[in-house]
């Protein structure tokens, strides 16, 4: 797991000040994205139950994943649809917004067969042939990516396999 481990942290500078020590409360007050100012008491859940407002309080799916999201060309929808591998042809340009409070959300543009992944959409310099052969391994195709439909509805999450050069589905959430 990845973090620091607060109560073996404690009990080891205990050990190096030549002292016993503990912790006596543990806060978590921010996971990922969400903060304790966005939780809500069991009171307050059961109150909008009642008052048949319970499903406000559900956050969608897509929101739990970070990672860049992007859409499925009109021609690959089938393919999404079906839960089949995508190419990088098979999906619409964007720039990619991981942090939902950075702007509307993503800003969508078809800019030819291929994404540009880099955070900018440019194509970068090295990469001028557009087919990713030039890109550093800090560029190219994110690891993992929200696939939404050609309407901007989430459909999936899909993971790049470098060694068959495409997307393969690692969930689908299909109704």
């Amino acid at each position: 797991s990845k973090g620091t481990y607060i109560r073996t942290l404690c009990t080891d500078i205990g050990k190096k000040l030549g002292v016993p020590a503990c912790m006596s409360a543990l806060r978590r007050v921010r996971h990922g994205r969400f903060s304790l100012d966005q939780a809500l008491t069991l009171e307050e859940v059961e109150r909008d139950a009642k008052e048949d407002r319970a499903e406000s309080l559900l956050i969608p799916v897509e929101q739990l994943f970070d990672c860049p999201e992007t859409r499925v060309r009109e021609d690959s929808l089938k393919k999404l649809l079906n839960g089949n591998r995508l190419a990088e042809a098979d999906l619409i340009s964007a720039v990619f917004r991981a942090d939902p409070d950075e702007g509307d959300g993503p800003e969508f543009r078809d800019s030819g067969d291929r994404p540009n992944f880099p955070e900018t959409g440019d194509i970068p310099e090295h990469d001028k042939a557009g087919d990713g052969s030039n890109l550093p391994e800090n560029e190219g195709p994110p690891e993992l990516l929200k696939v939404l439909d050609t309407e901007g509805v989430f459909k999936g999450l899909y993971r790049w396999d470098p060694e068959k050069n495409s997307y393969k589905p690692e969930m689908m959430f299909l109704n």
